[in-house]
């Protein structure tokens, strides 16, 4: 089983972390903890081991490049080509579209300017145009996976999206009717489990631009300003779908797919991000599709862990990420499947805490008017 380790240490707020970290790469890999406990780093860290190229948001690439050298990445037979990588900044790409036109036109003004006196101020600006394209924009992600996917395992892929999408309504199906007069309020809560399906697209004008469905509504648009923030998760789907058909060894790396989603989509997340490695092994060993296809995410969601595990277990991996403030050192450990898991049970305690708080608020009003 591949394996990745980290080791050494990075300064934080003028203090030193120290990393000595291992963990096992399943086909999907999730890794749970409190925020600041190394898991986005440790997804770096993986794609800085890509042999060939790491696909992301230049923004993203760049703090991927500025890892420290003092912490040590290494992979025992990790031998991935590729590593996409999608971070929870993905929601700027409905501002970017908002400001693409703006920086278009500041292209065109400024081409415009021929005064030899002008040539160093012009080739400024145009630099710094380029360099905002490059690290917000979404669209050369998704042209690069575009281009270089197999065509051929895109189409398993959607099947299998949809295949998927069927398999959890039937799951809906079943329960809601053995809960009896709730169930049809359970069946309506949960049926709106995926709602949105987004891809990149060529235009009839030969552009590129953001095509959406609403898959309960049939409705379609080229414009994912008017969207809500659920375009996010339906771009992990875009993501999960197209790593899967490159031709090459590739890992996909997410920060916090379930951000903007209900807790539906997240169960829904899991669920199909597990059923697309199942496959991607399933083909492996049947030598249908000879290259490797993994998954390793991070996550705050307890609904997205339990969709995974929902799935089936054996091609899951599910470390726990803690902060030793005592020693300073990150610490990693194997989830053993316990009821406290840091940076997961901690929203269904505080709502414990809250009750007990605002019982005391409502003794201490009482008290007073009395």
């Amino acid at each position: 089983m591949p394996k990745l380790t980290i080791k050494g240490g990075l300064t934080y707020g003028g203090k030193g972390i120290n990393f000595d970290v291992s963990i096992d790469i399943k086909p999907l890999t999730i890794l749970i903890g409190p925020n600041l406990s190394g898991k986005s780093l440790t997804l770096m860290c993986l794609a800085r081991l890509a042999r060939r190229k790491i696909i992301a948001r230049g923004y993203v690439n760049d703090r991927i490049n500025e890892l420290p050298r003092s912490l040590e990445c290494a992979g025992d037979d990790l031998n991935y080509d590729y590593a996409v990588y999608v971070d929870t900044y993905r929601t700027m790409l409905q501002p970017f579209v908002r400001i693409r036109s703006v920086l278009d036109e500041i292209r065109r003004a400024v081409e415009e300017l021929g005064d030899e006196n002008l040539r160093a101020i012009r080739n400024s600006i145009l630099r710094d145009v380029d360099t905002l394209n490059k690290s917000l924009s979404e669209n050369e992600v998704a042209g690069d996976l575009r281009i270089r996917a197999s065509m051929r395992f895109l189409y398993y892929a959607m099947d299998l999206f949809e295949k998927a999408r069927k398999e959890f309504q039937a799951i809906i199906e079943e329960v809601s009717k053995s809960l009896g007069e709730r169930g049809e309020d359970f069946r309506r809560a949960l049926s709106h489990f995926m709602p949105l399906f987004i891809e990149y697209v060529n235009t009839a004008d030969n552009n590129s631009a953001w095509y959406w469905y609403d898959l309960e509504l049939g409705n379609t648009g080229l414009n994912v300003e008017e969207l809500s923030s659920v375009y996010a998760p339906s771009l992990v789907v875009f993501y999960a779908l197209h790593t899967y058909a490159l031709p090459q060894n590739s890992v996909l790396l997410i920060e916090e797919p379930e951000a903007h989603a209900h807790p539906s989509l997240s169960l829904f997340l899991g669920y199909f991000l597990n059923k697309l490695v199942q496959d991607s092994e399933r083909r492996l060993r049947g030598g249908e599709k000879p290259w490797i296809f993994h998954i390793v995410t991070a996550t705050h969601s307890m609904d997205f862990l339990r969709g995974a595990l929902m799935a089936g277990e054996d091609t899951v991996e599910v470390y726990v990420f803690n902060r030793d403030v005592a020693e300073g050192k990150i610490t990693v450990e194997p989830w053993s499947g316990g009821a406290v898991v840091p940076g997961l049970t901690e929203p269904a305690l505080l709502t414990i805490l809250s009750g007990v708080v605002r019982g005391e608020e409502n003794e201490a009003n009482r008290d007073k008017h009395s």
